[in-house]
């Protein structure tokens, strides 16, 4: 119930906060018996992190006929916040750990003869997952490949499990159960190739995107003048065992460098300033929930020694919210650029449309789907967009005909609820996504 509200008043949106604000002062009579302390608290943050005036208006108006809430809520004026220290209520970084205030576990591996692995990156995740907090949360070293421990925690009732180190480090059970098979980034493979030790082997310290249906990137670790530049994956995202709904956070790197660095990243710097002003780190994006996919990945360098790896510099280069790219040049999250556009054509024309292998809500028999159909068909044909040809096209406008400026107004249209980046209209109108047309098999 109290959800709503929240969702409403968190918008990106002034007006919808504003809508949020008003319609809790609608509802105090009936809230009042039945409001929390966790609830009052986060109206306060929200109230705490708004700029604008008429909205935080609203919310003091709101918050005062909430006056007859719990006795130890004090009056609903603002709070006063410290302006140095950051507020991650909102957070990516409170989103991604969250779910550890639940039983979870933490699991690191182990070698033969009690060697350690991964120490420092486990010390990272103690000190964000601190026992005041995060009580719930076990952490457990594992031999290396050991498939002992697997049975025993597919059948408890751990909430969430983080992961040090790629997911084959823990045995193949762990890959068969705890992947996720649909993420942008993943390993080359979870295992060394056998008679390899220290050096570094192409496949094994190689991490892989899927930048579209039909292409990858390779990131490999290297070596140069003495300095190692290792590559790191942070994930989250939910699987289901037995029934059961399982949060995975994985910070893993193609060696142990980037497995340091992906702790740190997930830990340390995504509670840092991204614009060196104070209470401001990256937001989660609207629309978040539970169940999305967080996907990082980062870039690491080091001086390569016999000591303990001394980090010369993190560089995250991609940070996905389920479809949606994080820019850390703007500081915002942005909408995802469309790469391919597939047309699937059958016996009587065009069938369906995907955006990257998905499925978008376009149903042929509407204009938008035949508009789209027939800027792909142009550009095959002749390489370009005639807008006066698209106005004469009337299968498009329903047996009617549209002006140049008309078909203009369609293509922002289209460009606003589906194509978003991959589709300019000015100063020139161009289709910024890569086109094929597949015959139906």
């Amino acid at each position: 119930m109290f959800l709503t509200y929240l969702e409403l008043i968190n918008s990106s949106q002034v007006p919808t906060r504003i809508e949020g604000w008003r319609k809790l002062r609608a509802d105090s009579a009936v809230l009042r018996p039945i409001v929390t302390r966790q609830f009052i608290d986060a109206l306060l943050e929200l109230l705490a992190e708004e700029e604008f005036e008429t909205v935080q208006h609203e919310a003091h108006l709101a918050l005062i006929a909430l006056q007859n809430v719990p006795s130890e809520v004090s009056a609903p004026a603002p709070p006063q916040v410290s302006q140095a220290s950051p507020a991650v209520d909102q957070s990516l970084l409170k989103w991604l750990w969250d779910p550890f205030a639940r039983e979870s576990i933490v699991l690191s591996t182990t070698s033969c003869d009690y060697r350690r692995r991964d120490e420092a990156a486990g010390i990272y995740l103690g000190r964000q997952l601190c026992h005041h907090q995060f009580s719930k949360t076990k952490f457990s070293q594992i031999p290396v490949y050991a498939e002992s421990w697997q049975e025993k925690f597919i059948d408890s009732q751990y909430k969430a499990v983080c992961l040090l180190g790629r997911l084959g480090l823990y045995g193949e059970c762990a890959v068969k159960n705890l992947a996720y098979p649909q993420g942008r980034f993943y390993f080359l493979t979870h295992k060394r190739p056998a008679g390899t030790t220290t050096e570094l082997d192409e496949q094994f310290h190689c991490l892989v995107e899927r930048t579209d249906p039909h292409k990858k990137e390779y990131y490999r670790t290297l070596e140069k003048d003495g300095v190692r530049t290792d590559y790191a994956l942070v994930q989250r995202y939910t699987v289901r065992v037995n029934s059961r709904s399982i949060v995975v956070v994985l910070c893993a790197g193609a060696s142990s460098l980037g497995t340091l660095a992906a702790a740190r990243w997930a830990t340390f710097d995504l509670g840092q300033s991204v614009d060196h002003r104070p209470r401001k780190l990256i937001p989660a994006p609207d629309k978040i929930s539970s169940d999305s996919c967080l996907e990082a990945l980062l870039e690491v360098r080091a001086d390569v020694t016999t000591d303990a790896w001394n980090i010369k510099e993190i560089k995250p280069l991609k940070l996905f919210v389920d479809d949606k790219p994080w820019s850390f040049q703007q500081q915002a999250w942005q909408e995802r650029n469309i790469r391919m556009i597939t047309i699937i054509m059958g016996d009587k024309g065009a069938k369906e449309i995907q955006f990257d292998g998905k499925t978008p809500n376009l149903q042929n028999d509407k204009s938008y789907f035949k508009m789209l159909v027939a800027l792909a068909l142009q550009i095959k044909e002749d390489g370009k967009i005639d807008l006066v040809a698209l106005g004469k096209n009337k299968s498009i406008w329903g047996g009617k005909q549209k002006s140049k400026t008309k078909v203009l107004e369609s293509l922002r249209h289209l460009k606003t609820r589906y194509l978003k980046d991959a589709l300019a209209t000015s100063p020139a109108v161009m289709l910024l996504a890569d086109i094929e047309f597949v015959e139906e098999s």
